[in-house]
């Protein structure tokens, strides 16, 4: 990005030419993600699987926004709480059938003494 920065005058220990850094702060926000691997893209829109009790997938189509990582910000179209695929979309369609598989939470090894 292209920033212009308005310094004061007099000061001495700045030459033209010189280059200098600087941080931004934007803040921060809240924020609905999902894994990007939970995304399915087609015909130009986004698209996630919610599960429903029966483990069956219905399609739904979301607005996504930001990108941090591996997670995608959905600005519009899913409310938080709803269960919904995170991999292997591209190979659903509504109606099917999911397992689902509850993901352990990974523990850290034990230190040797």
């Amino acid at each position: 990005a292209l920033v212009y920065v308005d310094l004061r005058g007099g000061s001495t220990s700045i030459r033209a030419g010189m280059y200098v850094r600087g941080d931004i702060d934007m803040g921060t926000s809240r924020a609905l993600t999902v894994p990007q691997s939970a995304v399915l893209l087609r015909e130009g829109f986004s698209y996630l699987y919610r599960v429903g009790d029966d483990n069956k997938v219905t399609q739904m189509k979301v607005e996504i926004g930001r990108r941090q990582g591996d997670r995608v910000e959905i600005v519009r179209g899913l409310d938080a709480g709803v269960r919904v695929v995170r991999s292997g979309v591209g190979f659903l369609g509504d109606g099917d059938t999911v397992r689902v598989v509850e993901r352990a939470l990974a523990t850290p090894p034990a230190q040797k003494k």
